[in-house]
C-alpha cells in the first residue's frame, strides 16, 4: 500500500509537468530562463507525434500502474513497463534527435532527472513483478 501511494505521488509530478507544458501554463513556462523560453516552447510545439505519444504514454501509464498497484492488480506490471517504453521513446527524441539543448533550457540536472525517473520506474517494475510472483497482485 505504501509503495502504491508513494509511486502515485511521484508519478503525479510527471503528470503535472506534462499538463503544464501541454497547456503552456504561464507560471510553469516562466520557470524556464527567459532567454530559453521561446526555444522551450518551440521544442514542445515541434515534437513529432511519436515523441509526444511516448511522453503521454510514459506519464499516463505510470499513473495507471500506481493505481493498479493500489488495486492489487497483476496488470500493474504491464502498465509500468509501458511507462518505461514511453520514457524511452520520448528520451530518444529529446536526447538523440532534437537539436535543442534541453539542459541549457531547464538546467544541468535534466539528464540526471531523466535517469532518476528511469531508476524509479525500474524499481517499481521490480516491485510489481515481485508482488505478482508472491501472489499479492491478482
Amino acid at each position: 500500500m505504501t509503495v502504491g501511494i508513494l509511486s502515485l505521488l511521484w508519478n503525479a509530478g510527471g503528470a503535472f509537468d506534462y499538463l503544464m507544458a501541454q497547456t503552456r501554463k504561464a507560471s510553469y513556462v516562466e520557470m524556464v530562463p527567459e532567454e530559453f523560453r521561446a526555444q522551450f516552447l518551440a521544442y514542445v510545439d515541434g515534437m513529432p507525434i511519436w515523441a509526444a505519444s511516448g511522453w503521454a504514454l510514459g506519464v499516463w501509464a505510470s499513473i495507471l500502474g500506481s493505481f493498479l498497484i493500489l488495486a492489487r492488480s497483476r496488470h500493474a506490471v504491464t502498465a509500468v513497463i509501458a511507462s518505461i517504453v514511453g520514457l524511452a521513446v520520448n528520451s530518444a527524441y529529446t536526447y538523440l534527435i532534437v537539436q535543442t539543448n534541453l539542459s541549457m533550457m531547464t538546467g544541468k540536472s535534466a539528464q540526471l532527472f531523466t535517469a532518476l525517473i528511469l531508476a524509479v520506474l525500474l524499481l517499481l517494475t521490480w516491485y510489481a513483478v515481485r508482488q505478482r510472483a508472491l501472489g499479492r497482485l491478482r
